[in-house]
C-alpha cells in the first residue's frame, strides 16, 4: 500500500464509533485505521473487534503502534494532556473541537 496514513484514535467510543471510524477513517482511500484507546475496556475491545484493529491498552501502547496521527474524540477535559502526549510522540493529531459556552445552545 502507498501514500496510506495509518490511524490510531483515543476515544474510540461515541462519535468516533458512530461516525468518525466508519465515515471517515475506513472510506478514505489513503487510511487504514491500526489501533483505538479508549477509558472503557470493553467498549474499546468492542470497537477494536468491530472494526478489526488492536485494541490498545494504554495511550502509550497506541502511540508506540505503527501509526502516523492519532484522532483524539476523549473528554474536551481530557484534550490538553492528549494532545500533549501526541506531540512529544510526534504523531500527526486531530483533535474534536469544543463548544464553548458563548457560542450558544
Amino acid at each position: 500500500m502507498k501514500n496510506i496514513v495509518k490511524w490510531g484514535v483515543i476515544g474510540s467510543g461515541g462519535i468516533a464509533r458512530r461516525r468518525t471510524i466508519p465515515e471517515g477513517i475506513i472510506q478514505a482511500e489513503h487510511a487504514k485505521l491500526i489501533s483505538v484507546f479508549d477509558i472503557n475496556p470493553d467498549v474499546n475491545r468492542s470497537v477494536a473487534d468491530e472494526f478489526h484493529v488492536s485494541a490498545a491498552d494504554s495511550i502509550s501502547d497506541l502511540l508506540n503502534s505503527d501509526i502516523d496521527v492519532v484522532y483524539i474524540a476523549s473528554p474536551v477535559y481530557m484534550h490538553s494532556d492528549h494532545v500533549i502526549a501526541c506531540a512529544k510522540a510526534k504523531k500527526h493529531i486531530f483533535c474534536e473541537k469544543r463548544r464553548l459556552a458563548s457560542e450558544g445552545s
